[in-house]
């Protein structure tokens, strides 16, 4: 499928930045999308203050390096442009939206309303009900699904329980840790006896400003220790590890999709809602907030864990299945789709409609599970277009590719309706589903009666459960051994998205 421009190569702009005060955290993960871009055949403008030579590195060599006010000057011929930092709020995106490009914005805890954004990624946790109601427009990817992971992180040999017997400890808290986690941590560690604990490894960044208390606190200590300061082998270092304590960030994200046993702590208040969700899948053990450590409970679950290689064998699974690595891939995937768009279906989709609707994957799917002749469906395809209570959509982007179906069925009195959908391969797997629901229930609330939206899917249907669920659908209680009743009422219209 092509990318969005006219260009051969098409840009990516982003607009990251990363120091002493920032952080390095936001860089980290567009940095992961620029690989990601890059790979998929694009080019990336990185407008930042200075050009930190670490994210250079990361990045490649296909990237060309622009002054923040540079964004302006290059907006209009970007196919995206993608924002992560606090400090880019909803004024900033309005002065990029004028430009007509379209808008990514990642968010971690609603530090923007977001307006005119147009896709919203938070990779941290799955929670979106505040996007809902500020966002109405845009598209919204959420959950570990969508972690932004680099390159030299998925392609790094996994942990593997060997790693268990080193009794080997990484403590990484951030490459600036401006609350000095790192040090609370440590002193944890190294205050009072910790068996089977052997070595402390200890990460920081360049900007870590902490380093003589660290040094103080590891001098007296009887065990072995390493600090590695602003390294390029972290997960080398991570994967060697026993057992990981870190912060609730990109590292952690990190640790995961290295199968790495994680300790995570939250440094800041929006790391508490991932760190939980992954608690809740025992995919870490969450110590709770960094200012509430206390000493004995760090040290008791530590020795705990490295007494128990099994559970830190179950960590690790647990956390690999949260975070495959592939997060970037479908990100760019739902990029070079663009902005996607309804359609009533006219006599030149048939053929493409007959082709969905006999793909094996749509054909398990439908309640019928059986395929259809293409007489059958030419039949069917002249019948929808003259039956008032079938409403048959197509989606397509910009560009006017063939994506999928959406279909509403309407009772006689028009008070309830049936929806079904199906996606083309290159547009499943990417949280399509859900904004393509939520435009056709837009559409659909054109009629005044209606009162409820009713779709039915098969239990094993996890992406079509998932589409429907953030799309504000709800199940009935009475489940049966047949396929699951999910509806939608009318007063949830407020969370549907609005014509721009």
């Amino acid at each position: 499928m092509a990318f969005a421009t006219t260009e051969s190569r098409p840009l990516l702009i982003i607009r990251a930045d990363a120091n002493a005060e920032i952080g390095w955290g936001h860089a980290v993960r567009m940095a992961a999308l620029a690989q990601a871009w890059n790979a998929g055949g694009g080019s990336v403008a990185w407008c930042t203050s200075g050009v930190p030579e670490r994210i250079a590195n990361w990045c490649g060599g296909d990237v060309t390096w622009l002054e923040p006010d540079g964004i302006h000057r290059e907006a209009s011929r970007a196919a995206w442009i993608a924002l992560d930092g606090y400090r880019f709020d909803d004024d900033y995106q309005r002065a990029l939206a004028v430009h007509g490009t379209l808008l990514l914005v990642m968010d971690d805890a609603g530090h923007a309303r977001h307006s005119c954004a147009d896709l919203i990624v938070r990779q941290a946790h799955s929670n979106i009900d505040d996007l809902l109601q500020t966002a109405p427009n845009a598209e919204i990817l959420a959950g570990l699904r969508y972690a932004l992971i680099r390159r030299e992180v998925t392609e790094h040999a996994k942990w593997s329980l060997d790693q268990a017997a080193h009794q080997r400890v990484v403590v990484t808290c951030g490459g600036s840790d401006t609350a000095n986690a790192t040090c609370r941590v440590v002193r944890s560690l190294t205050e009072r006896p910790v068996a089977n604990l052997r070595r402390l490894e200890i990460v920081v960044g360049s900007d870590f400003a902490h380093r003589p208390m660290l040094d103080q606190l590891l001098t007296p200590w009887n065990g072995g220790w390493t600090i590695h300061e602003n390294s390029d082998c972290l997960p080398a270092i991570l994967s060697n590890a026993s057992l990981v304590i870190t912060a609730g960030g990109c590292t952690m994200l990190e640790c995961l999709c290295l199968g790495c046993p994680t300790v995570a702590l939250a440094t800041a208040n929006n790391q508490v809602p991932g760190c939980r969700e992954l608690a809740a899948q025992q995919a870490v053990v969450y110590l709770g907030l960094q200012a509430e450590l206390t000493s004995a409970r760090t040290c008791a679950l530590i020795e705990s864990l490295l007494k128990a290689p099994q559970r830190l064998a179950k960590l690790s699974l647990a956390g690999q299945n949260m975070v495959d690595g592939l997060g970037s891939r479908r990100i760019v995937k739902r990029l070079r789709i663009g902005k996607v768009h309804l359609r009533p279906a006219g006599p030149n989709d048939c053929f493409s409609l007959f082709q969905l609707r006999n793909d094996p994957l749509v054909v398990a799917a439908s309640l019928t599970s059986s395929p259809v002749s293409w007489d059958e469906h030419c039949h069917w395809f002249q019948s929808a277009n003259f039956q008032s209570s079938r409403r048959l959509q197509v989606i397509t982007n910009e560009r006017g590719e063939f994506l999928g179906q959406v279909r509403l069925d309407w009772e006689d009195s028009h008070r309830q309706a049936t929806i079904s959908i199906s996606l083309v391969a290159a547009a499943r797997g990417i949280g399509l589903g859900s904004r393509v629901v939520r435009l056709a229930l837009a559409n659909a609330v054109s009629e005044p009666r209606l009162e409820r939206v009713v779709a039915w899917i098969k239990p094993d249907n996890a992406a079509s459960l998932s589409a429907f669920r953030h799309a504000g659908f709800v199940q009935y209680d009475d489940i049966g051994d047949g396929p699951l009743r999910l509806h939608w009422d009318r007063p949830q219209y407020s969370l549907l998205p609005m014509s721009r």
